[in-house]
């Protein structure tokens, strides 16, 4: 066998068929990343984690486990609800979300998960949204500092991310390059100040160019920001780890050689290449050999050190019941709810794509008819398609029932003006803002923010609409 070099690589399935086994074996990786493609159930799972240790002997196994909208399990795990839904609940409840985001990758035999992310919420920002806790870096720092901690209780190592900030930009690196033109003393005073006091043993690098920082080269590969701004400047002495280095942000403009030359040199530890082995193995291939022509394999003192100090401990989930609950008292609502029974309208929009798109849910239509029985009726529109959701308003106003009408980030649509302006004067709506709470209608419509979509989210709101129907 080869020797270990620092890739982590993604796969596709929920057993090791032989290909895949070969293929790992030929590029020998110090880690390998598992999605929602690679999860099914509690057992199948840590038989998966087992069957890679044998394999490749001790590894980082790794998932990028978050909660909220990067979620790579199913209704039946305990998985927390998005991070800015979080921040205006009290303390207790964010130890609650925290301690259980850490207990799943642990219960799992996952020794290293991709979390806190500690980039800053801007209601702009297309890949990150309600991934973010706050816009404010000193509670988002408080929130990263429990995260890590509850990671450090179960034995899994916790990675801050994404260095130096994603969250005030606008662009998705996993579609599109993407840069953010603040000096030098608004990233210190914001962005900087929420990765200040590191304590998480990895740090993940954004592919965005910052040219107060860097005037030529993406973060993952800037010396200036890696070696410089967080080895020298800020006294970090744990694991840089690259992000996926084929999303489009760093692949676009760069060569697996050159993302190894330039990561070396600006002092990369790790690189992660997650897609699936069906689509990635050449770039794989290419990425491993690029590493050895540069002397990268064999010993590495460094990984080898955070196997052996993170072990995950034998924890006992929490009731799914409980992460449930913890979506239900993140519900904002503000006006009256109408009365049932009601019809159910989602607006989709195809211009706001965001990240994780693999892993989306689906299905929240279903859901939520399967989940209340005062819904009757549902129907999805596209907000590129005017004509159709119009005409449905149109023919709203000379009917009985209620009408709940969910969006998501409607407002970065063109036509979401429209939508606003046309919804607003239908009687008896109630507005469910399944993102973060910005899309809006008219101040004169109910709504709810419900800071999600997946199904633990749907039960809350059937809950909610059930209590609200009874009080009522």
């Amino acid at each position: 066998m080869a020797k270990k070099v620092p890739l982590i690589l993604g796969f596709e399935g929920l057993t090791l068929d032989r290909d895949t086994c070969d293929h790992l074996l030929e590029v020998n990786p110090w880690g390998v990343i598992l999605f929602k493609r690679n999860l099914r159930d509690l057992e199948q799972a840590k038989a998966l984690v087992g069957e890679l240790k044998a394999l490749l002997g001790p590894i980082l196994v790794s998932i990028d486990h978050e909660g909220g909208l990067v979620n790579r399990f199913g209704p039946q795990f305990p998985v927390p609800p998005a991070a800015f839904g979080l921040h205006f609940r009290p303390k207790a409840e964010l130890r609650q979300a925290a301690q259980m985001l850490a207990a799943l990758p642990a219960a799992l035999g996952f020794n290293l998960n991709f979390a806190p992310v500690l980039d800053l919420y801007h209601p702009g920002s297309k890949a990150i949204g309600t991934r973010a806790f706050h816009s404010d870096p000193a509670p988002v720092a408080d929130w990263g500092r429990l995260v890590v901690e509850a990671h450090e209780q179960v034995g899994v190592a916790s990675t801050a991310k994404h260095f130096p900030g994603h969250g005030r930009v606008t662009q998705d690196s996993h579609f599109e390059i993407g840069r953010l033109d603040s000096d030098l003393a608004e990233l210190e005073a914001l962005d900087l100040q929420a990765f200040a006091g590191l304590t998480a043993p990895l740090v993940m690098t954004s592919h965005l160019y910052y040219p107060a920082l860097d005037p030529v080269l993406p973060a993952s590969l800037s010396r200036k920001i890696i070696t410089g701004l967080l080895r020298e400047k800020l006294g970090y002495s744990g694991l840089v780890v690259s992000d996926c280095v084929e999303m489009e942000g760093l692949a676009r403009n760069f060569s697996p050689q050159e993302m190894v030359e330039l990561g070396i040199r600006a002092g990369l530890d790790l690189w992660i290449s997650s897609f699936s082995l069906k689509k990635s193995r050449p770039f794989q291939l290419q990425l491993a050999q690029a590493l050895r022509d540069q002397g990268q394999e064999g010993d590495h003192p460094k990984i080898e050190g955070l196997i052996q100090r993170y072990r995950p401990h034998q924890v006992s989930l929490p009731p799914v019941e409980e992460a449930v609950a913890l979506r239900q008292r993140l519900i904002q609502k503000t006006g009256i709810l109408p009365p049932g029974p009601w019809d159910l309208v989602e607006m989709e929009n195809a211009v706001f794509t965001g990240a994780n798109l693999g892993e989306a849910q689906g299905g929240f239509l279903a859901q939520m008819k399967q989940g209340h029985s005062e819904i009757k009726g549902t129907w999805g529109f596209s907000l590129s398609d005017p004509k159709s959701w119009t005409e449905f308003f149109q023919s709203r106003t000379s009917q009985g029932r209620s009408l709940l009408l969910a969006t998501k980030n409607a407002r970065f649509h063109p036509q979401g003006a429209k939508l606003a302006e046309g919804a607003a004067s239908l009687p008896g709506i109630l507005h469910l803002d399944l993102g973060d709470g910005a899309d809006m209608l008219s101040p004169e419509v109910p709504k709810w923010n419900v800071f999600g979509s997946d199904p633990l989210t749907v039960q809350a709101i059937c809950r909610e609409l059930k209590q609200g129907a009874n009080r009522g």
